[in-house]
């Protein structure tokens, strides 16, 4: 399990983590090369693959993958407490969708 949460947190940072979308999402202007629009069909396209990831349907329930939400959750709360700046959690990717 930890190795498969390791793979997924690392495979959904990169994605997050690209120079031009980290740096709108951070700074709120568009760049040069990506548009607002843009930055928010890939977050969104991001999240709906992540939601895949979250959450399966058995039958008639729902089942929540526990252990990855909370690897997701560490990163935001381990990236806001640190400040750095350097990458984008999902819940800023989610935030940023909203707001457009």
């Amino acid at each position: 399990v930890a190795a498969m949460m390791r793979i997924l947190k690392f495979g959904i940072n990169n994605g997050l983590c690209i120079n031009g979308i980290r740096d709108i999402v951070q700074e709120g202007s568009p760049s040069s090369t990506i548009s607002m629009s843009g930055t928010s069909m890939y977050l969104g396209c991001m999240l709906s693959l992540l939601r895949a990831s979250l959450f399966e349907e058995k039958r008639d329930r729902r089942t929540v993958n526990v252990p990855l939400l909370i690897v997701l959750s560490s990163i935001h709360e381990f990236e806001h407490s640190t400040k750095s700046g350097h990458s984008v959690s999902v819940f800023d990717a989610i935030k940023f969708v909203f707001d457009q």
